[in-house]
């Protein structure tokens, strides 16, 4: 949930969530890299006035690519559900995977 990236949080597993704030001095100066099994996708800010913070609390505020290199692109955003937290419509990176033959 969005509160728990703006303000942090730790689970009574031990897990825990950092405060998002304290990557702001990082500007729009990085490639967040996510892995879901074997498959690794890569975001950056839509836009060089965006933090990680704005990123990791909106639908619509990153680029995607299959590459860390990029080339990043603007995804068709899944916006059905106010309170989900980035991601893409359905086959995204199916669809441009395949248009782009990998």
């Amino acid at each position: 949930f969005k509160a728990d990236y703006v303000g942090g949080k730790t689970h009574g597993s031990g897990d825990f969530v950092l405060p998002c704030g304290l990557y702001d001095h990082w500007g729009s100066d990085f490639v967040m890299r996510l892995t879901m099994g074997e498959v690794v996708d890569y975001f950056v800010p839509r836009e060089a006035s965006f933090t990680l913070c704005d990123m990791l609390t909106s639908n619509n505020r990153h680029l995607w690519a299959p590459q860390e290199a990029g080339p990043f692109v603007q995804p068709q955003y899944f916006t059905q559900l106010d309170y989900v937290l980035g991601g893409s419509a359905a086959d995204v990176p199916r669809a441009h995977a395949l248009s782009n033959g990998c």
